[in-house]
C-alpha cells in the first residue's frame, strides 16, 4: 500500500489552493476531504469513466476518473481526500483523475 502527500502549501502554480468544494475554481489546484454523495459510470470519448459527486458540507464537487467503470473505495458514504485541478467548462467543479486517499470514517488520520 502506497502513502499520497497532499500538497500542504496554500498556494501551487501561483495560485491559492482550495480546501473546500465551495473555494474549487476552474484551473484552482483543491486538496479537499469529503463524502461521496453519488456515482455514475459514463461514456467519454468511447471509454466507461467513474463520476462521484463529493460534498464536504460547503458544497459539491465532481471528481472522474477516466477509463475506469470502478475504482476501489470510491462508493457513497465514503469519505476520501482528493487532490487535482478543476478542469475549466463544466457546470460544478470538476477534477480529473486526481490523486486520491479513502479516509477512516472519522476524517484525515
Amino acid at each position: 500500500m502506497s502513502t499520497v502527500d497532499f500538497t500542504p502549501d496554500p498556494w501551487w502554480g501561483g495560485r491559492q489552493v482550495a480546501r473546500r468544494c465551495a473555494d474549487a475554481a476552474p484551473r484552482a489546484r483543491v486538496v479537499v476531504t469529503a463524502t461521496v454523495t453519488g456515482t455514475e459510470v459514463t461514456d467519454i470519448h468511447g471509454a466507461p469513466s467513474l463520476a462521484c459527486t463529493m460534498d464536504d458540507g460547503s458544497g459539491t464537487l465532481v471528481v472522474v476518473f477516466l477509463g475506469r467503470s470502478r475504482v476501489a473505495g470510491f462508493e457513497v458514504g465514503a469519505h476520501c481526500t482528493i487532490e487535482g485541478t478543476v478542469q475549466a467548462g463544466h457546470p460544478v467543479p470538476t477534477v480529473w483523475n486526481p490523486l486520491y486517499r479513502i479516509e477512516a470514517p472519522d476524517g484525515p488520520t
